[in-house]
């Protein structure tokens, strides 16, 4: 998706643009846990690479920030 694009190419200010536009979050989510080798959502990958903003735009869109990856890691 457009969202984990900006996120895996360091563009946290456009990943905080698209935030604003229907479903992208939901969207990113599943597609990021289906292609990711290490199972992580959009919202893993915001903390992981120190996206703070992106993060919180995320939470208060909704974003379920207690779902383990592959290993049973979570982001907070």
């Amino acid at each position: 998706t457009v969202l984990l694009i900006a996120l895996l190419r360091g563009q946290d200010a456009m990943a905080e643009k698209l935030l604003d536009l229907p479903g992208v979050l939901d969207t990113a989510c599943t597609a990021c846990v289906e292609s990711d080798p290490k199972k992580r959502t959009a919202f893993q990958m915001a903390v992981e690479y120190g996206y703070t903003a992106v993060a919180e735009k995320m939470i208060g869109h909704g974003a379920f920030v207690n779902q383990p990856d592959a290993q049973g890691n979570t982001p907070l």
